[in-house]
């Protein structure tokens, strides 16, 4: 296949190869693999970027030598490519993750990226069950992490996007979500598994609702606000109609608005009525939508988040979940 060219110049500016092309890290590879994308890099002597490796041959481990050798740490992949590249992402990710040649920085902006990618096409035909057990298996995948590295949690917080999408806020609450539950003695992993889960999809009823709501810069009127308080049951609803997710999943879909002084959506349920895993994701949930910016708010530091938790919120939040949340967040 010959080289894409994107000008008659020399040499490409970083403006055109952006438009054809996406940068991605050479650790994302696996040994002996085919990748099912071409892949390109860019020299010091030629800018535009050059075709590497076909998409039909293996990437072995002599063609990594050869690219660590001229200290090539950064390879490209068309633009058009993406989706593939995600998906190798995602068939591969519990290799990367148990390679420990790869640091856990880069292990976490491998498994963040492939996450809110996942989310984004997910929340983009939330029914298609495919992309719900790709879902489950992200979080699995997530869950081995974190279980497996101590600086893994560190390190995705390190990563984490503080401008808030849908897809990226689903992906925060999940990785809150699975570093509390395990501090707090949930250490097994079929149950880290099932609220990883629930926490990832926690938001997917608002697939549905209208994006000049979920969107709007300022206050929601009385009628928005009802549409809004729905998301919850519409979330169950479309995961029991997929019937992908495990039903213990639908707690945390349910109940992640539920406050323990019954002032919460869309049951107002009291205390003990309010599952324990969505007790967990709750707390993950309002700490993300602080911390992160949004088209009608700012976002606040952790320390200033966690502040308005415990002087405003601390009637409605698990006070002993969220001590080891404000332990997790400063340890």
């Amino acid at each position: 296949m010959p080289t894409t060219r994107l000008s008659s110049q020399s040499a490409a500016t970083d403006e055109e190869v952006a438009v054809r092309f996406i940068p991605i890290p050479l650790e994302s590879l696996c040994l002996d693999t085919l990748v099912g994308f071409d892949i390109y890099i860019r020299t010091a002597s030629y800018k535009e970027p050059m075709l590497y490796r076909s998409a039909n041959l293996p990437f072995t481990s002599e063609a990594k030598e050869r690219l660590l050798k001229n200290y090539v740490a950064r390879i490209y992949i068309e633009r058009t490519d993406q989706d593939k590249y995600e998906r190798y992402i995602e068939d591969n990710l519990d290799k990367i993750i148990a390679d420990d040649t790869i640091e856990s920085e880069r292990k976490s902006q491998i498994v963040y990226s492939s996450a809110t990618h996942l989310m984004e096409r997910l929340f983009e035909n939330p029914r298609l069950g495919e992309n719900i057990r790709r879902g489950e298996k992200m979080v699995t995948n997530t869950v081995d992490y974190i279980l497996r590295d101590e600086k893994a949690f560190r390190s995705l917080l390190s990563v984490t996007s503080y401008d808030y999408y849908t897809y990226t806020h689903s992906v925060n609450v999940c990785v809150f979500s699975v570093a509390l539950a395990q501090r707090t003695g949930i250490t097994g992993k079929s149950e880290l598994h099932v609220l990883g889960t629930g926490a990832l999809l926690h938001d997917i009823g608002k697939s549905i609702i209208d994006k000049s709501i979920i969107g709007k810069k300022g206050p929601l009127d009385e009628e928005e606000w009802v549409t809004i308080k729905k998301h919850p049951d519409y979330g169950v609803e479309m995961l029991r109609e997929t019937a992908t997710a495990p039903d213990e999943c639908h707690v945390v879909v349910k109940g992640h608005h539920e406050r323990l002084d019954g002032s919460g959506y869309p049951e107002g349920r009291k205390s003990e009525s309010i599952h324990p895993y969505a007790k967990v994701a709750a707390i993950a949930d309002v700490f993300d939508a602080l911390t992160t910016k949004r088209s009608y708010k700012g976002a606040v530091g952790s320390f200033a988040a966690l502040n308005i938790m415990r002087s405003e919120m601390s009637q409605g939040i698990d006070e002993d979940l969220f001590r080891e949340f404000v332990l997790l967040m400063g340890a």
